[in-house]
């Protein structure tokens, strides 16, 4: 012991590295982490009763994740024991945001988290999980033969590489009757702000508990001023040694006090906040100052690893010299029905840590509950933790794995943590909601919409003050607030105060009003929030009389500081008990005026160049901000406020070929800092230039009820003198008349609704009572917006989608077409106006097609095949028409369409098959023609309803036909002569008899694609050349095509493949995409990671690598092929989560009939033709519904060799002789119109 000094001369030291590190934290999330840290740190020091080095902090990270795939009283076990946030969506966003602000890279400190994730090639992952640990978690994701025994080393070599060092953190016994393993790895490197000398480290005594030396240990030492601090309330004196020179990250070490021994410290440590520990040190250090501290501390090196669900009496302790340091947590989930499952984990009454948290049911066969992540029972076996540490006089070296072995189906543990000081940026919150808002009115309205989407985050957070429970979590969720109100409005102050403006040239102003009724009770301290930091002016009146609290209500408003003409009708106050009404107005005059005396009369068009009306054309030549904003696919031009640069008018031009919706998609993707980022960097390469400018002059106002469908009164004018903009919430008492409805029913389609906020307009379930005693719920949220845009200048507080033209040859920007436009506060990127334009399934297609393509190989056999997901696609949607309740939502759940309103999808579904049908180019010489029909066939004795005909024919253009079922050869001739006629021939026969028997209904999709090559291949440069196989072994010779020319080409190392695109035709519109696997991968690992690497990322890539290279010339080999396959789809479609409508007792169809059928069968022919002069493919799917399950069966061909002639030549470029994947798409919306695998030759 020293005096006036800290020696740690027992275990104590160095074992809260994890928790401590995290501690500095001050974000609320952290609380949940922190508290876990504690316990179980207490729980395995004491099961332990000796030497052990822990990552708590690591453990959370995986059980947090583990419990997102749980569900029932599995989930509440783990909900209580991590302090998980109730909601998953919260609980992500709060982890993704701790990870990020935790994760760095310097050269002082170091923390860096890596998850992969090994699936079985047999198992049943739902592809939803897969996609989200590796979007949100930025995991790595492979596919494996668990049965082969060299899974286990290719799993640790992957992981070896990636990390760049050698790790054996995998065993064979992780693979065995597993469906999925999961590793997070963690590595954590800390140099001392003060190191360490090391000539000053002797060798010297380490005492136990008891006073008794128990060994000797090299001892650093030096004094310097430190953090110092005695925790009276755990019995221990702490010290801070801070890393780098930020002090972001320190290493807390606590030294019990005389008397007290280590166990006693973790179990107090347990019921204490960390953040008190850093506090009171804080305090002292603010108190006396720092001084210095003669400071002793082991250098040492510990190592350990043990089951956290077992006895802690495995423990590996050493401090020889490593060449990897190395912390893990591995969970293995196996199957129940494993040797495994024999034990039961509750039974066994010896110590476990997690055990004693109560933590039960996830390790119990008969108990485990994995159904968000399998519909296998499964359970978790073991869960091993791994943890070593060094410290020296140079700082602290540390790492982590975390690996979770899953049997069918498991989610994987997510990023890792260390600690950083918390600033959460507040201004996020209402831009995402805003961005989410504006999309999800917008994709509801048809037209023009303004949307005053900051005005509308305002009006709902003064009113989530008076919120609580399930209802003011909504309200948190959707306007993402701060947890606790008096952070939130501690953050809405600090917003408002940097957004809010008055100035000559351009001012956004906010006032709210809150009207009481007299007999209404009003929470004390609602209304001082209110009043006090909200800037509310309040008001009492009498709304027994509405007509006179109606014109008291105006006139108050009008005649205050806002000056705004709001009308409020009688329906707001009658039965009512407050109105709260939000008046934002913005006034902005241009930096640079448009000239009136330029602005003429021009033509307007729509998205597709049909001219639809004409508008006053303003126009101006001058220097402004200009981008072409690729990430979005969109041209952006920002028009400036007044001279300050703080308000402007961002205005987007979709690209050619991409239309509104899409854009804005992207734009709810990658955030509005995306677009001002790429304008600075612009402007800084190529300085400002001269742009000009053609933008429509135009007034825009609408009003509509934000709980109730949107039927927007919108008006066009062309002279404005005065406007007013705001968003009124009406809160009625539940004994009046209208608390007798369910607002419930109202909710589909409507925005408030998509953003999760349904429980505030139900009177049994709105929570208000921070507002009032008295039982309340908000009847209505009604929104009016106008916007004008003229030769001056702004006035506005709404946006909306107005149009404007592409770019021309020269620069230019004429708004003649549709385009999306924002007003932004730029200091924080906050839209205070904004808009978009229609539904849009092309994104909804994409994902389906991604799932469609996972589960292709498991009808495959591994064999080429040949697919048109766009005719199953067509199949499924109409059978969604006529299916109901769970039927209906599981064919919906497949299609990734949301089933919410059914005329904005039906809208929807023909807006997409346009845009993917009609070619750009409508000449002769375009080299496209692409043909689609669906068909629908009737038994006479079928009685079908005529709704179900009626949006069928009418909404999705289905040719239907009667027909009598029960003489099936005449039926079978009737049907394919009534394609033929309509369609033509794709071959042969498309209906056999076999399909009419016993059927009582028949759903075809038909789909011919022909295009030709843009640049053809030359039929004499084709020759002979062998194909390999995966193995590089020779299997077969092929006519391979030869031709060397300019092509967009890639190197996708994010999915271990290169990426050729060979157009078809003169518009640019259909391509084909051919994917070769990189040496040493399979086609089947490729079919994996496209899951998570989506065809537009990959047209992004090309674009850029175009951009930045050009088009080079490519020596491309190509096999001339020609491929048949008709298959059963059934399977893939169960795999996709639809099992109902295939039972007949289950099967769900009303919408269709009265009558109970079920689909029998669903068949799926694609036959396509590559040859030298471009691509022929046709394709059908065919549903039979019956009152009986049926089964049909389809063959498929059989492999056979082209013969061709000698004379191969070798050369460099993209050579397509080894298994392949190929897919056409129609490029605006990156839709697959088919594609297949190519591994072991043609078939005929």
């Amino acid at each position: 012991m020293v005096e006036n000094g800290c020696i740690a001369n027992t275990c104590v030291a160095l074992l809260l590295f994890a928790t401590f590190v995290c501690s500095k934290c001050g974000s609320e999330f952290s609380d949940g982490p922190r508290n876990f840290s504690t316990i179980l740190l207490y729980r395995t020091v004491l099961d332990s009763g000796q030497h052990i080095v822990v990552g708590p902090f690591w453990v959370w990270n995986t059980m947090s994740n583990l419990a997102l795939l749980t569900d029932g009283r599995s989930y509440e076990e783990l909900y209580k024991t991590l302090g998980l946030k109730r909601r998953q969506t919260l609980q992500i966003d709060g982890h993704l945001n701790l990870m990020n602000e935790i994760l760095t890279d310097s050269q002082e400190v170091y923390l860096k988290s890596k998850a992969y994730v090994f699936v079985s090639a047999y198992s049943k992952i739902r592809v939803d999980f897969l996609r989200s640990i590796s979007h949100y978690f930025d995991a790595t994701v492979k596919l494996l033969d668990f049965d082969d025994p060299e899974a286990v080393k290719f799993a640790n070599g992957y992981i070896s590489e990636s990390e760049s060092k050698n790790l054996s953190i995998l065993k064979a016994d992780d693979f065995s009757e597993t469906a999925m393993v999961l590793t997070n790895v963690i590595s954590f490197r800390g140099l001392w702000k003060l190191p360490f000398n090391e000539s000053d480290t002797t060798i010297r005594p380490f005492y136990g508990d008891d006073g008794e030396v128990v060994g000797n240990v090299n001892m650093m030492f030096q004094r310097n001023k430190f953090p110092f601090a005695d925790i009276n309330e755990i019995g221990a004196r702490a010290l801070e040694l801070p890393y780098g020179k930020s002090e972001k990250y320190c290493l807390i070490i606590l030294l019990p006090s005389p008397g007290k021994k280590v166990t006693e410290v973790y179990k107090r440590l347990a019921f204490l906040n960390i953040k008190d520990i850093l506090e009171k040190i804080r305090k002292d250090t603010s108190k006396y100052g720092l001084e210095n501290i003669s400071v002793g501390i082991p250098r040492f090196r510990m190592e350990n690893q043990f089951l956290l669900n077992k006895p802690i009496t495995n423990i590996a302790n050493n401090s020889k010299n490593m060449s990897d340091e190395s912390m893990s947590v591995v969970v293995t989930v196996h199957k129940a029905d494993t040797k495994l499952a024999e034990q039961n984990y509750r039974s066994d009454l010896k110590k476990k840590p997690l055990h004693d948290m109560d933590v039960y049911d996830i390790f119990e066969p008969g108990h485990a509950n994995f159904s968000r992540l399998t519909e296998e029972r499964v359970f978790v076996s073991t869960i091993t933790h791994s943890a070593v540490i060094e410290v020296s006089e140079s700082g602290t070296v540390a790492s982590a794995f975390t690996t979770a072995n899953a049997a069918e189906e498991f989610n994987a543990p997510v990023l890792s943590a260390a600690n950083i000081e918390c600033n959460e940026n507040v201004n996020e919150r209402p831009r995402n909601f805003s961005l989410r808002f504006i999309y999800r009115t917008a994709s509801q309205t048809e037209g023009h919409v303004a949307v005053g989407s900051l005005n509308v985050w305002n009006a709902m957070t003064n009113i989530a003050m008076g919120a609580d429970g399930r209802s003011y979590a909504e309200l948190q969720i959707a306007l993402r607030l701060k947890m606790k109100p008096k952070l939130q409005i501690d953050s809405y102050k600090s917003f408002t105060d940097r957004v809010l403006s008055v100035r000559r040239e351009a001012s956004l102003v906010s006032n709210t009003y809150i009207f009481l009724d007299d007999e209404l009770i009003i929470d004390s301290t609602f209304l001082r929030r209110a009043v006090e930091d909200f800037k509310a002016s309040v008001k009492v009146l009498n709304f027994d009389e509405p007509a006179t609290a109606m014109r008291l209500a105006n006139s108050y408003i009008s005649e205050s500081e806002s000056k705004a003409m709001v009308v409020l009708t009688t329906d707001n106050f009658l039965d009512s008990g407050l109105v709260l009404v939000n008046v934002m107005s913005f006034r902005g005059f241009w930096r640079y005026p448009f000239s009136e005396h330029e602005t003429m009369i021009e033509s307007f068009h729509d998205e597709y160049g049909a001219v639809i009306g004409k508008v006053n054309m303003m126009h101006q030549r001058n220097k402004f901000p200009f981008a072409d904003v690729k990430l979005i696919g969109a041209y952006a031009l920002e028009l400036p406020y007044g001279i300050e640069d703080k308000f402007s008018l961002l205005i987007l031009l979709p690209s050619p070929g991409k239309i509104l919706a899409e854009v804005y998609k992207a734009i709810t993707e990658k955030g509005m800092y995306s677009i001002l980022d790429r304008l600075g960097k612009d402007i800084n390469k190529y300085d400002l230039q001269d742009i000009v400018v053609k933008l429509p002059r135009f007034k825009i106002s609408n009003y509509f009820e934000l709980n109730r469908p949107l039927i927007a009164k919108t008006d066009n004018l062309t002279q404005i003198t005065k406007y007013s903009t705001y968003t009124i919430v009406s809160i009625h008492k539940e004994d009046k008349q209208l608390g007798n409805k369910s607002y419930i029913p109202w909710f589909s389609g409507r925005p408030l609704h998509d953003l999760g906020v349904r429980d505030i307009f139900e009177p049994g379930y709105a929570n208000f009572s921070h507002l009032t005693k008295d039982r309340v719920f908000a009847s209505r949220i009604s929104h009016n917006a106008v916007v004008e845009v003229n030769e001056s200048g702004t006035v506005a507080d709404a946006s909306t989608a107005v149009n404007v033209t592409g770019i021309i040859d020269t620069p230019g920007f004429n708004a003649n077409r549709p385009f999306i436009y924002f007003v932004i506060e730029k200091t924080t990127a906050n839209i205070v106006l904004g808009v978009s334009y229609a539904i849009q399934l092309s994104g909804n297609y994409s994902d389906f097609c991604a799932t469609f393509f996972v589960y292709t190989p498991t009808i495959t056999d591994n064999l080429s095949a040949v697919f048109s997901p766009y005719t199953l696609w067509n199949v499924m949607f109409t059978a969604a028409i006529g299916a109901s309740n769970s039927s209906a939502e599981e064919i919906f759940a497949a299609l990734m369409v949301a089933e919410e309103d059914e005329d904005a999808v039906v809208k929807g579904y023909k807006n997409f098959n346009e845009q993917l049908l009609e070619p750009d180019t409508k000449t002769a010489d375009a080299g496209i023609s692409v043909a689609s029909k669906i068909y629908i066939f009737l038994d006479d004795e079928l009685k079908i309803n005529p709704e179900f005909k009626a949006i069928t024919t009418y909404g999705l253009g289905v040719e239907s036909e009667v027909l009598s079922f029960n003489n099936s050869t005449a039926a079978e001739i009737m049907a394919n002569d009534f394609v033929l006629n309509s369609f033509g021939v794709i071959r042969g026969s498309v209906f056999h008899r076999t399909e009419f028997e016993n059927s009582r209904m028949i759903i075809n999709s038909m789909l011919t694609f022909i295009g030709q090559w843009r640049s053809p291949f030359n039929v004499l440069d084709t020759a002979i050349e062998p194909f390999y196989d995966e193995d590089g072994k020779i299997v077969l010779e092929v006519y391979m095509m030869r031709q060397r020319n300019r092509f967009r080409f890639a190197n996708l190392k994010e999915i271990d493949a290169f990426v050729l695109e060979l157009p078809y035709g003169s518009d640019d519109k259909y391509c084909m995409l051919i994917f070769l696997p990189s040496f040493g991968v399979g086609v089947t690992d490729l079919y994996m990671n496209l899951v998570f690497f989506n065809f537009v990322d990959i047209f992004d890539k090309l674009d850029s690598e175009t951009e930045e290279y050009g088009l080079e010339y490519i020596d491309v080999k190509l096999p001339r092929f020609v491929m048949r396959r008709s298959l059963l789809v059934d399977t893939v479609m169960r795999h996709c989560f639809v099992s109902e409508i295939f039972d007949s007792k289950l099967a769900n169809f009303s919408r269709a009939t009265r009558e109970p059928i079920s689909v029998s069968s669903l068949e799926h022919y694609v036959g396509i033709t590559v040859n030298e002069s471009g691509t022929i493919a046709s394709s059908y799917t065919t549903a039979v519904f019956t009152d009986m399950e049926q089964e049909l069966h389809s063959h498929s061909g059989a492999n056979f060799v082209v013969p061709a002639k000698p004379n191969a030549v070798s050369s460099p470029g993209f050579h397509v002789n080894r298994p392949f994947m190929y897919y056409v798409l129609e490029k605006n919306t990156a839709a697959v119109v088919l594609g297949g695998i190519y591994t072991h030759g043609s078939i005929p």
